[in-house]
């Protein structure tokens, strides 16, 4: 049997077509499925570049606040308690009115500061306050007195500035006192009150501390009115 040219023209037109509709289809799938894959691809990598910045973040903060003032153990912190001792704003930051400060105060040996001598220099400065205390102990002279007297005024205006405020290093169990007006000395009232590491003090809070103004010692001022004594060494100094 002979087959019509035409019917085999057309039945080849036919099945070429459709192998074209195919090829387009599967064509239209594959790139659908390759653009799917490729914002897949996009969201993870956005994804992973947020999280790798986000641990970024945190690291450095981290970094920042072991550095900074909020460590009490940080060079910052250290800087910061020499120049509460020596009278200047305790910021840990060493400039010339530092540098002044302490030659004046501890003489010309030390004449900066710096990580490798921060230590040494509150060393001495511990070394100075423990002699003065122990000879306040025996003696009533005008010069250890004045001393003592200046570094709890210092101490005080140090914190009772709206930038700072004093963090208590460790738990202490303060007497109560009041001023006896007429007498005009402070008289112990045979209480106290437990203080707690961390807790904080300033104006600022509305928990003031005053300088008792006769030795080295300070009093929180309570809300109620009440003095409790406190010995500065107990705190440390922080900017907000």
């Amino acid at each position: 049997m002979k087959l019509n040219n035409n019917v085999l023209l057309i039945g080849g037109a036919a099945i070429a077509a459709g192998a074209y509709i195919i090829y387009t289809k599967s064509k239209e799938k594959k790139d659908v499925l390759n653009a799917e894959l490729d914002a897949a691809q996009k969201a993870a990598a956005d994804a992973e570049a947020k999280a790798a910045a986000a641990a970024a973040a945190q690291v450095a903060a981290g970094k920042a606040a072991a550095n900074g003032l909020e460590n009490p153990n940080s060079y910052m912190s250290k800087v910061a308690k020499v120049q509460l001792y020596i009278g200047v704003k305790p910021d840990g930051i060493v400039g010339a009115n530092t540098i002044k400060a302490l030659v004046t105060m501890m003489g010309s040996k030390f004449d900066t500061i710096n990580s490798s001598n921060v230590d040494a220099i509150l060393t001495e400065i511990n070394t100075r306050r423990k002699s003065a205390s122990d000879l306040s102990k025996t003696t009533t002279t005008n010069t250890v007195k004045a001393g003592l007297i200046k570094y709890a005024k210092d101490f005080v205006n140090a914190t009772n500035v709206s930038t700072n405020y004093a963090e208590l290093m460790k738990d202490h169990n303060a007497p109560l006192y009041a001023y006896d007006t007429f007498k005009k000395v402070y008289v112990p009232m045979g209480k106290s009150q437990m203080f707690y590491k961390g807790n904080k003090f300033g104006k600022r809070m509305g928990i003031e501390l005053v300088a008792k103004g006769d030795d080295g010692y300070v009093f929180i001022k309570a809300y109620n009115g009440g003095l409790y004594l406190v010995d500065p060494k107990y705190f440390t100094v922080k900017a907000y």
